[in-house]
């Protein structure tokens, strides 16, 4: 008695510690882990030398693949960086080389290192894990002997056993069934009826033996009733005449197909497949494929393209039906990462949005996307076509005006003063002229008319030595604006002036007596400078400017009260320039010319005489406008 119980209990024990294998998962220590990284990274460090140089890095809430890819860059470590890194880090490291860096970043943020040669593929450690088998789940519905069966890659002989027990008749397998993996679903089936669909979607046949059936492999027939082992050749209910279809695996499917049924050519894919799926409504119409080599989602893309149907995976089960059907349409949301998501969905072809629901979600910078999982994905898709990221130009401009002119005044003028009048003043006051910058001022001047000219890359003590003309009255620096705008899109300057003159208005009311009344306002005119830029980069680093310049000035005013006059002057240009070069636009123009005189009447008139007898001014000004503009593309 006592062997016995001894006995039973060390089943027992063998049993729980089974158990305890199977339902727990096994883990590798994380620093056993670590040290195995070491032991690889110090061999790879003799043809990566980058590995043992030193880093001095520190960063502030900066993500664990930008530190990654920041320490491959300055170190020349080839790295692939997983979707699965997310990590967000605040660390600083000081004098330690780039191989401890990484092994620190494993330990800390589970990660784990995988070699190919000399690159390094960094992903989230995920743990392996043993999961205890569970039963295939078969079971009776009412009195009736029906059953339901919901099979996912379960043994067959497994299967058979169970069937077997629940049924009470004999479900035996051929011998080289009894190690192939079954999977299908089946509601309230009858025996018979059960072993002929589970037969169907496994590539098995079923046959009645002596107060049972027998499961046996189809390719085990003889050659008249089952096809080479090569292309497949399959008849269903319906007369589809012969189509070809070999299903290596999942990801290697041929087809070659014409006028098949759409439903009949996915059941006799997925029978192949071992796959299980959901028919929300039957498809109809026919189809021919002609393909080779191709993943399951491709063909089921191809077949259905152009249709009324899709499909949807859930759990692993493919869900068939009308795109319009509760369970296919999909709901997705694509976050942005290089440019805002206002505006998006508008520059979208209308035919890229068809039967899509796209609404902005401003918040999160996102669009959310609904309707067809086919549609919803090549959406999804253009989206990442769109979303780069958007070149930000900086540019530096100069405005300057190129003033030149002169005023002659002659003549003699003679009176009687309430004073004695009191002797002074200089006499031939000499030449006294200044010099300005003359290369600067030839390089003005050269434009006559309107004209550019590239002056290539200039140093930036180019801005110094034209600021410093502006004492010498010659050339007057405007304005020296830093101007960034996005690409494609326009940045204005604008400098203006305002002037006030005088209006007067007089009303007449008559009542008894007639009285006047006179009103004043002052109105106020603007002279501005305008300046539009529109950059747009292309290859090769080049900046197409779009320029637009209006300019106007304020003249004399023909009296006092009267408004100033004005002059305006305007132009725009198309240009090129590279990168970080100047360009100098000029030749707005203005000159103004005046002469006046006054003298003794008929004397004034008389040559030579005239001399004594009048004074006389002219005056002759030009104002020339250049504008330097420097593009920089800042990203």
């Amino acid at each position: 008695m006592d062997k016995v119980f001894l006995h039973q209990l060390t089943k027992a024990i063998a049993f729980v510690c089974l158990c305890s294998i199977l339902l727990f998962p096994v883990v590798v220590d994380g620093q056993e882990r670590v040290d195995q990284y070491k032991e690889t990274l110090d061999t790879l460090e003799r043809v990566v030398p980058g590995l043992a140089q030193r880093v001095d890095l520190s960063f502030n809430k900066t993500p664990l693949p930008e530190v990654i890819r920041s320490i491959g860059m300055s170190n020349q470590i080839n790295f692939v960086i997983d979707q699965s890194v997310t990590s967000t880090i605040t660390y600083s490291f000081s004098d330690v080389s780039a191989k401890d860096v990484i092994l620190f970043l494993c330990r800390e943020y589970n990660l784990e290192l995988l070699f190919s040669g000399r690159i390094i593929k960094i992903t989230s450690f995920q743990e392996k894990k043993i999961l205890l088998y569970s039963p295939p789940k078969i079971k009776k519905e009412g009195e009736g002997g029906l059953l339901s069966v919901d099979l996912k890659a379960d043994s067959a002989q497994v299967v058979a056993k169970y069937l077997t027990e629940l049924s009470g008749i004999n479900v035996v397998c051929a011998p080289e069934v009894r190690g192939k993996l079954l999977s299908g679903f089946y509601s309230k089936v009858a025996l018979p009826a059960l072993l002929e669909l589970i037969a169907a979607s496994n590539n098995l046949d079923v046959s009645g033996v002596n107060e049972g059936y027998l499961l046996k492999d189809q390719s085990q027939l003889p050659a008249n009733n089952s096809a080479s082992s090569a292309t497949r050749q399959y008849r269903t209910g319906t007369n589809l005449g012969s189509s070809a279809i070999k299903v290596v695996s999942r990801t290697k499917i041929t087809a070659n197909t014409a006028g098949i049924g759409l439903k009949e050519l996915i059941e006799e894919v997925f029978r192949q497949c071992h796959l299980n799926y959901f028919l929300l409504n039957e498809p109809e119409g026919k189809t021919s494929v002609n393909v080779q080599d191709v993943t399951l989602s491709d063909l089921l893309n191809a077949i259905f393209r152009g249709t009324k149907y899709s499909y949807a995976v859930n759990d692993s089960i493919y869900y068939i039906g009308e795109k319009t059907t509760e369970g296919i349409r999909k709901t997705e949301i694509y976050r942005f990462k290089n440019r805002a998501v206002t505006g998006i969905s508008e520059i979208i072809p209308e035919s890229a949005r068809k039967d899509l629901t796209i609404k902005e979600f401003v918040e999160q910078n996102s669009l959310i996307i609904g309707g067809d999982p086919l549609a919803v994905k090549d959406f999804a898709f253009l989206l990442q076509k769109i979303d780069q990221i958007v070149p930000l130009v900086l540019i530096e401009v100069m405005i300057i005006d190129n003033q030149t002119g002169y005023i002659i005044s002659t003549g003699i003028t003679a009176g009687v003063g309430e004073t004695p009048a009191t002797s002074g003043g200089t006499i031939l006051s000499g030449v006294d002229y200044t010099l300005s910058g003359s290369s600067i001022n030839k390089l003005l001047n050269s434009f006559s008319g309107f004209g550019s000219a590239n002056l290539g890359k200039v140093n930036p003590n180019f801005y110094l030595s034209i600021k410093a003309l502006e004492e010498q009255g010659v050339i007057k620096v405007k304005s020296t604006p830093l101007l960034t705008t996005l690409n494609g899109h326009e940045a204005t300057l604008k400098v203006g002036n305002t002037q006030y003159y005088l209006e007067e208005t007089s009303d007449f009311i008559v009542t008894q007596s007639t009285q006047q009344r006179t009103t004043k306002r002052y109105n106020s005119v603007n002279a501005d400078f305008t300046l539009k830029l529109v950059p747009y980069v292309s290859g090769y680093e080049q900046i197409t400017l779009e320029v637009a310049v209006d300019q106007s000035d304020f003249t004399d005013r023909i009296s006092k009260e009267a408004p100033p006059g004005q002059t305006s002057r305007s132009f725009k240009s198309i240009i090129r320039v590279q990168n970080g070069e100047m360009i100098l636009l000029g030749g707005l123009e203005s000159s103004t010319q005046k002469e006046s005189g006054s003298g003794v009447p008929l004397l004034s008139r008389i040559p030579v005489v005239k001399w004594f007898f009048s004074s006389r001014t002219k005056e002759k000004k030009a104002t020339k406008l250049n504008v330097f503009i420097k593009p920089t593309i800042l990203l």
